[in-house]
């Protein structure tokens, strides 16, 4: 059953197509001698399905110990490998993982080949000194699919091994594979045999198509043929890797350390399309390390360097180090071009630093050299509108039309959004007319800016309108998005929310169906939007549940099947949770579970929050683990719930334990970078608030006390005055922060012509904190144990 590489790379070309998957190492593979190993990971389908070849590269930290390699660790976990049949979609060959035991020793083995046979399926492994790589070959020959239980390799199996390592970022594994399957339609053509510069060729315009399942492909049969890359080949699959709908990180380590392998150095354009990729995908990390070596290695990065080490802390949302590195690049004389400055523009507007982006647009500018093109318009617009300056917006509009630059379809969305926010709904609707008569068809983006736009302006009924338009006129599919827009839309619409609307209602209750009929998946802004919406149009929560209710009876499986009764369950539970109706709610989470539906994090939600009304935190403990348990990760609700639920049991020390889990994960960072001010005002309930507050008062204490530093003029505390509440003029959390305030007898007061904060100075906090800290100990004496603890709780001063 050997066979060579380049027999069954033609094989698998003729047999069919496939896709290309990445797959990972985990620590490094080791195989020894003669080795049987029960296993039940490795699955094999059809024969149909040949696995062509797999490169391996070895990770960083690993050395050649003299002409051979040396064997190290134990695991080849390998994440999942799927060969698609052109025939049949259905046929696959899957490889989660292949254990070897640890070795307790490290011996140098020369090179060698080795054959591994699994029940029908041939694994060729060869170790070559001369590259450090290995080549894994499967081949299944017969018709059945096998479960694998014993695994017999004979001979030897290596993988290099360097010191130095470095712990990679983001998870990244420590060594990987490419996976690279004989695709029948990718190598069509290439059938004749080619030297390096038409392998290069053919690389180029593959990576300009962005095929980059066909360059991976041809870059396979290179290497079986025996032609040897060189820098341009390995250029070419980063550049098809950069135009790809997505950049995997690992396949571009990959790529580089199996030509670190070939003994091949990376140029400048090496550096460029990596940076790019890099760039693209967010990984600052990585394009920071590759920066620095680059400089290290004598290369003096060119502005398009830069410019992708910029883009990069942008889609990282990092705009502080983004403009530190425009500031490096002016100090080394780079001169910026229009591709730079767009991109901190935009490394800006990601992270809303909207004054920003309007800054370095205005000295692009003023700029003798430079024009703007439509990217720095585009993003221009974009932040002007988010300022409130739609005037400004309007100018760069005319100013692009005047230097014959046509507007885009960003350009309109961006200028309607922006001219909405300013309440020229008028001048947003023609927009959206001008934006036809200039033969751009509006996409559902459009449309959903058009909606938020008549949201903004406050002319809630002109937004419906929009998605009839969508659904009923065929123009346009809308998408969760748009529907999350109108939900909003309608939970702002509050003139009366204490009479009951039954016009209001029925819009809800319509767009919520026309959600389902688009078979569109909602999320928690979906579900939350609903219920604000409902809240908004004054009707009892007895009738949304009972409407929902016979929603549900209604329901057929011939109308969305299980997964439309799982959402209207999911809504349902939501509607129970907001109207108090805990009763009905158990008997629903019972009924799901009868039915066999899979809880979602709104489900969980949905039931938190009644552990909160009913003050049960053991209960929601539990609701905690069913959740780690499913899968489910918790976020800002999740949280809310459950940190309020055990402030309103009197848990105080677990509330403030589980909000300081919740600020390790970037949530509740209610507090500027001075101490100064606690903003509330986004805050959920009033339990959450309250353990915010006296989370503060602690670090204040701590601040003032214990580290003796001084603490600001003026302190602050940001509750809102209820402009967004249910009833307006009505804030259960502004309620709670006052009454704890008082309760504690601290100096804070609401100050005249504000009603939605609270302000002290910083030398009255910290008389107050002294004075406490003395009446704590005396309260302490006197028997009450938790007056030590200084926790700031209601109870704390009894």
């Amino acid at each position: 059953m050997r066979s060579s590489v380049m027999q069954q790379q033609a094989r698998g070309a003729e047999r069919r197509g496939g896709n290309i998957r990445l797959g990972r190492v985990n620590n490094t593979c080791s195989l020894k001698g003669s080795q049987r190993r029960q296993h039940s990971h490795l699955a094999t389908g059809h024969a149909s399905k040949t696995l062509q070849s797999v490169f391996f590269a070895p990770a960083r930290g690993v050395s050649h110990r003299g002409t051979g390699l040396s064997v190290m660790s134990q695991t080849l976990a390998v994440r999942e490998m799927e060969a698609s049949a052109a025939g049949g979609a259905d046929e696959s060959v899957t490889v989660q993982s292949v254990d070897a035991p640890r070795l307790k020793s490290a011996p140098v083995l020369p090179p060698s080949e080795v054959e591994m046979e699994i029940k029908g399926v041939t694994a060729k492994v060869v170790t070559r000194s001369d590259t450090s790589a290995v080549v894994y070959t499967f081949d299944n020959q017969n018709e059945t699919t096998a479960q694998t239980e014993d695994l017999h390799v004979a001979g030897s199996c290596a993988e290099a091994q360097r010191g130095d390592g470095v712990e990679d970022e983001d998870n990244l594994v420590a060594c990987d594979l490419i996976f690279v399957e004989g695709d029948a339609e990718a190598l069509s053509g290439y059938d004749e045999p080619m030297d390096l510069a038409q392998y290069n060729q053919e690389l180029h315009k593959l990576a300009s198509s962005s095929n980059l399942d066909g360059a991976l492909s041809l870059f396979n049969k290179l290497r079986a043929s025996g032609v040897k890359p060189n820098v341009t080949t390995f250029n070419h699959l980063f550049r098809a890797c950069k135009k790809g709908l997505r950049v995997e990180l690992s396949l571009l380590e990959s790529i580089f350390r199996c030509m670190e392998l070939q003994g091949l150095k990376p140029n400048a354009t090496t550096y460029h399309e990596l940076l790019s990729c890099y760039g693209r995908g967010g990984a600052h990390r990585h394009a920071e390390r590759l920066f620095a070596r680059m400089k290290e290695t004598g290369f003096a990065p060119d502005v398009r360097m830069y410019a992708s080490l910029v883009t990069a802390y942008g889609r990282a949302r990092r705009p502080q180090q983004a403009l530190k590195v425009f500031a490096a690049m002016k100090r080394a004389g780079v001169a910026p071009d229009v591709t730079l400055f767009n991109a901190v523009m935009k490394a800006a507007a990601r992270s809303k630093k909207w004054a920003g982006a309007v800054r370095l647009y205005e000295e692009l500018e003023t700029s003798r050299q430079l024009q703007p093109d439509y990217v720095s318009f585009n993003t221009a617009i974009q932040a002007y509108g988010h300022l409130g300056q739609w005037q400004s917006a309007l100018a760069i509009y005319q100013d692009m039309k005047s230097q014959l630059i046509r507007p885009t379809e960003i350009t309109y969305n961006n200028l309607i959004i922006s001219c909405g926010r300013g309440g020229q709904w008028q001048i947003s609707a023609g927009l959206f007319g001008q934006m036809q008569r200039a033969g751009i068809k509006p996409s559902v983006v459009t449309y959903n800016s058009l909606i938020t736009a008549y949201a903004h302006s406050g002319q809630l009924g002109k937004c419906l309108p929009v998605l009839r338009k969508m659904q009923d006129g065929g123009r346009c599919e809308p998408n969760t998005v748009t529907f999350n827009a109108l939900l909003t839309a309608l939970s702002q619409d509050r003139r009366d929310p204490d009479t009951p609307r039954p016009e209001a209602f029925a819009e809800v209750i319509e767009v919520w169906q026309r959600l389902m009929r688009a078979s569109c998946a909602p999320n928690g802004l979906t579900y939350d939007s609903f219920v604000g919406a409902c809240e908004a149009a004054g009707q009892p929560w007895e009738n949304v549940a009972a409407t929902l209710e016979g929603m549900l009876e209604e329901w057929t499986e011939a109308d969305q099947g299980t997964r439309g009764r799982e959402i209207l369950c999911n809504l349902l539970l939501c509607v129970y949770d907001r109207g108090r109706l805990c009763p009905e709610a158990h008997a629903l989470y019972a009924h799901m579970e009868a039915q066999g539906y899979a809880p979602a994090l709104v489900t969980y939600n949905a039931l938190l929050g009644i552990c909160e009304f009913e003050r049960k935190w053991e209960r929601a403990l539990q609701i905690l683990e069913d959740m780690k348990a499913s899968g489910c990760e918790p976020d800002g609700i999740t949280y809310n719930a459950i940190i309020s639920t055990f402030e309103e049991c009197g848990q105080w020390e677990r509330a403030t334990d589980w909000l300081e889990v919740a600020q390790a994960k970037g949530l509740f960072k209610c507090v500027d970078p001075k101490g100064a001010e606690l903003d509330l005002h986004h805050v959920r309930s009033a339990g959450t608030a309250q353990t915010i507050l006296r989370w503060h008062l602690r670090t204040l204490r701590t601040r003032g006390l214990v580290d003796r530093k001084r603490l600001p003029a003026e302190l602050k505390v940001i509750t809102g005055w209820g402009k967004h509440s249910a009833v307006t003029g009505h804030s259960p959390v502004k309620e709670r922060v006052v009454q704890l305030l008082a309760t504690i007898k601290s100096p804070f007061r609401i100050p005249e012509g504000n009603l939605g904060c609270l302000v002290a100075s910083g030398e009255s906090v910290q008389q107050w904190l002294v004075k406490d800290e003395i009446l704590s100990l005396l309260r302490f004496l006197s028997g009450n144990g938790a007056a030590w603890r200084r926790n700031f709780s209601p109870k704390s001063r009894q």
